[in-house]
């Protein structure tokens, strides 16, 4: 891990910050020198690359880590309840309830009413929302 924190050419926090709107992982742009680089516990370690880690994803997706890893993983074109996306991702009723609006805005996931009558509504993918997924995957 180390290693690879030496490599981080960003001055990045020991911890992982709070995400931005749209759940980004949005770092600073200032280069760092070699500042900064001793003895960091294990947990700043891991903080740091999976921070660059998702600004890096994030800088070639529309849509941010967060959204794709909790969200557009495990939807499809045929649809999920709502409700049922916290407990399969176990991230935070607020997170989950925030990440369909933002899809929807662009175009990649549209809300229905739930077909099996309940009062709960239904998230699916579109067309372009199922490209986005691949494009994660990959």
């Amino acid at each position: 891990m180390r290693s690879i924190v030496r490599q981080i050419d960003v001055e990045l926090p020991d911890c992982l910050p709070t995400l931005e709107y749209g759940l980004f992982s949005r770092g600073p742009k200032a280069v760092r020198g070699d500042e900064g680089r001793g003895d960091l516990p294990l947990s700043a370690l891991l903080s740091k690359v999976l921070l660059r880690f998702a600004m890096e994803f994030e800088r070639e997706s529309d849509v941010s880590l967060a959204i794709c890893a909790n969200i557009v993983r495990v939807l499809d074109e045929t649809g999920m309840r709502v409700r049922d996306l916290q407990q399969l991702n176990g991230v935070s009723k607020e997170a989950i309830s925030m990440a369909p609006g933002i899809l929807r805005k662009m175009y990649l996931a549209v809300e229905e009413p739930d077909p099996a009558g309940s009062r709960g509504k239904v998230v699916r993918l579109t067309a372009n929302g199922v490209k986005t997924q691949e494009g994660y995957r990959h």
